[in-house]
């Protein structure tokens, strides 16, 4: 039964609350944005005073029932459709909430509209609720034409072949007039595509199995009605990732709490960067992309989710903040939606680098061929690279161009938040300010105290800057140190607050649920594995093994934690189910990973040092070291976020860098060399090595290293022909590859 379906009635048809047994039987269905859809036939028996009531399952009572008051907000006579709104003269019946039925509506889960289906694919038609308790009748069926003319009303329809609608049934569809046509294929599960209309005229019902039905499109619909259109808007959102989510009432951990999704600071400080972008939304150009780059930190997150927040409330448009580009179906389907809608769209795409300049020019192909006539796509990275201005066939920015969008001629950079001085105390008293009520709701729960005049940092330092490091300053400034007799100017200092906001982050999100009792969950998970100072280095290295790579499947975070903690199977099992439900996604992730990362990046990077740094003043033999534990099991994309994330951190931490490429006298590694030293030549690296920043020089061995990989993987491959389509590519990608060694030689 899907909780949006209802029967709609009139007054006449439910005197006292019980339904007449003659009472003629239609159906309704809510769709996002407080309107509901219903054939128009069914609509047109209401009178002045005889109005109509939508009956349909009550909200969170799988029980109960509720009727609202519905009025008709629009009508087609040839669509044969009208949408509903709610009555605001009168009351709904049924609810003890106190709140109108305009905000009963509000919490009933809408029906999401689908793309257009086409002949052949399967649907299902829902007819109202028997009772609102048992199941609402369902009919199976196909598509036997999508565009089916409609003569005597000028538009085409959807014909149907039901399986239920046998000659044994000859009066009707059983009150599913009115109701969603709903796709079942596997693209689009439960998707209206069409409103049941009727029978065709020419109907002979002589056949043993099987009857038509004809419904109206819903790209029909769209192109017809708003509230159609605002409905496609919502699906479009939560299709590409980001529905609209309130704020965090209350965090469940301290790194949730400054996450940019989390917003429980005002947005400030980034309005002249605002601006541009909203000029740069303003334009005339019906395609326009650009690249915005900025160190980790300093807020590119925020913005662009403060972008997208505007623009989706205030001026119509379909913003979405992605981490990551989802799949190919599942952008398609989005994109048609949006397309349906008839808004611009803005795609903001983070941590772009990251995904490939294929992946990101696939993208732009489906924008143009998919998306709305007017769109934006804003990267997000850290820095440019080959991804971005690389030659014309590899380069996001070349791809941009052929398919002649606008793009400017430099990306947006983000720099320091505030400069040092009485801004730059306003910003930070300002965060403490707001920050105060979450991080008290936080120690409360945790049974921690909260200082009523906290110490200040010392905001002159330039890593005072970053929007992220003021916010992870008074978090600290305002609990207790989880090593007490640590004096507050050491701990406020840019070089240990990280580590002291971890302390914090680990001691009461992964350990302690008070200030003497472990979680239980964690207790289930880890056993006696958590206990003591030994407790807190394997609870550490569990977080940052989940960081550093991710997992696929479970299957893939098992072996992961079994390999990074040296344990047995059957306890790594558990704990990977502890580290799956540790933090949830931010909305806008579209990723393969069942193990989501400690966030901000900057945290999640900088407790993978803190691991290595530990691993490494213990003696670890060389093969216990973190990434040398897991690589041999990694996947190609456990190995490439791997490298990612190690490359990252090396940018702030030189040391790192050895790590990455030098042996036992130079680095962690011990005598088996670097770590890229263990990865086979079969791994392809080329998102890692086109991602690379091109001015940090003790990244210099690194990427010649890298491109060496990438030139003995193109030895490997099988000799190509001239004739072989892929031999152009392949020649392209090794002159690239030269060039860039001989250039980093």
């Amino acid at each position: 039964m899907l909780q949006g379906v209802g029967r709609l009635l009139l007054d006449s048809e439910m005197r006292g609350g019980s339904i007449d047994p003659r009472a003629t039987r239609r159906t309704a269905f809510v769709v996002a944005g407080g309107h509901a859809l219903t054939a128009r036939h069914c609509s047109s028996d209401a009178t002045g005073t005889d109005l109509l009531w939508l009956r349909l399952p009550a909200p969170g009572d799988e029980f109960g029932i509720v009727d609202l008051p519905v009025r008709v907000v629009d009508e087609d006579a040839a669509l044969d459709v009208a949408v509903l709104g709610v009555d605001p003269g009168r009351v709904a019946r049924g609810d003890d909430s106190g709140g109108s039925a305009a905000e009963l509506l509000g919490r009933v889960s809408p029906v999401p509209v689908g793309v257009p289906v086409t002949a052949g694919e399967p649907i299902r038609t829902q007819g109202y609720p028997r009772d609102a308790r048992d199941g609402g009748l369902a009919f199976t069926g196909k598509v036997v034409d999508s565009a089916a003319l409609l003569r005597k009303h000028r538009v085409h329809g959807l014909q149907l072949q039901i399986d239920e609608l046998a000659a044994s049934v000859p009066h009707g569809p059983g009150g599913h007039s009115g109701g969603p046509v709903l796709a079942t294929g596997t693209g689009q599960t439960d998707l209206v595509v069409g409103v049941v209309r009727a029978y065709p005229a020419d109907e002979t019902r002589q056949y043993a199995v099987g009857g038509s039905l004809l419904a109206s499109r819903v790209q029909d619909l769209a192109e017809r009605f708003p509230a159609v259109r605002d409905a496609f808007a919502q699906q479009c959102l939560e299709m590409l990732g980001q529905a609209s989510t309130p704020a965090m009432a209350q965090a469940p951990s301290l790194a949730t709490l400054i996450r940019a999704d989390a917003r429980h600071t005002r947005f400030f400080g980034r309005e002249p960067e605002l601006a541009q972008l909203h000029s740069w939304c303003a334009t005339d150009d019906a395609r326009a992309a650009m690249l915005m780059t900025g160190p980790a930190g300093q807020g590119k997150t925020r913005l662009a989710r403060h972008l997208c927040e505007q623009l989706t409330t205030t001026e119509q448009w379909i913003a979405v903040p992605l981490r990551g580009i989802g799949n190919g179906d599942g952008m398609s389907a989005g994109l048609a939606m949006a397309a349906l809608a008839q808004r611009p769209l803005l795609l903001a795409v983070d941590y772009a680098a990251e995904y490939g300049a294929m992946n990101l020019r696939t993208l732009v192909d489906q924008l143009c061929t998919q998306g709305p006539p007017r769109w934006r796509l804003l990267l997000i990275a850290r820095h440019t690279g080959d991804w971005w201005d690389g030659d014309i066939t590899t380069g996001v920015l070349a791809g941009l161009r052929a398919a002649a969008v606008e793009v400017p001629g430099d990306p947006l950079p983000l720099a320091e938040l505030v400069g040092a001085g009485d801004d730059r105390q306003d910003a930070y008293d300002f965060i403490l300010g707001q920050l105060r009520a979450p991080v008290a709701a936080f120690a409360l729960q945790h049974g921690l105290t909260v200082r009523a005049d906290p110490p200040r940092p010392p905001l002159q330092r330039p890593e005072y800057g970053s929007a992220l490091m003021l916010h992870i300053a008074a978090v600290c400034a305002l609990l207790p140190d989880s090593r007490p007799g640590t004096r507050s100017a050491v701990r406020l200092d840019p070089a240990n607050v990280v580590n002291r906001f971890l302390d914090l982050e680990r001691d009461h999100h992964w350990l302690y649920r008070d200030t003497n009792n472990l979680h239980h969950t964690t207790v289930r998970a880890f056993g006696e594995l958590a206990s003591g100072e030994a407790g807190r280095y394997m609870v550490e290295t569990a977080v940052a093994a989940a960081t550093l790579t991710g997992a696929a499947s479970h299957r893939q975070a098992c072996q992961l934690v079994t390999t990074a903690l040296g344990i047995e199977p059957p306890q790594a099992e558990r704990i990977a189910y502890w580290l799956r439900d540790l933090y949830p996604p931010p909305t806008e992730t579209a990723t393969s990973s069942i193990l989501h990362p400690l966030q901000p990046d900057l945290l999640g990077e900088e407790l993978i040092i803190r691991v290595l740094r530990r691993q490494h003043d213990h003696d670890l033999p060389p093969d216990r070291v973190l990434p040398f534990a897991v690589v041999g099991n990694n996947s190609e994309a456990q190995t490439q976020r791997m490298l990612t994330v190690l490359i990252r951190a090396a940018e702030r931490h030189a040391w790192l860098a050895n790590l990455l490429t030098t042996s036992a006298d130079r680095g962690l590694s011990g005598s088996g060399g670097g770590l890229l030293d263990h990865i086979p030549l079969t791994t392809n690296l080329s998102i890692v090595e086109n991602a690379l920043p091109r001015h940090n020089i003790h990244l210099l061995r690194v990427a010649v290293q890298l491109t060496q990989h990438l030139l003995g993987r193109l030895d490997q491959q099988p000799d190509q022909s001239a004739a072989d389509a892929a031999a152009p590519e392949a020649a392209v990608e090794r002159a690239r590859l030269l060039n860039n060694h001989a250039i980093r030689l």
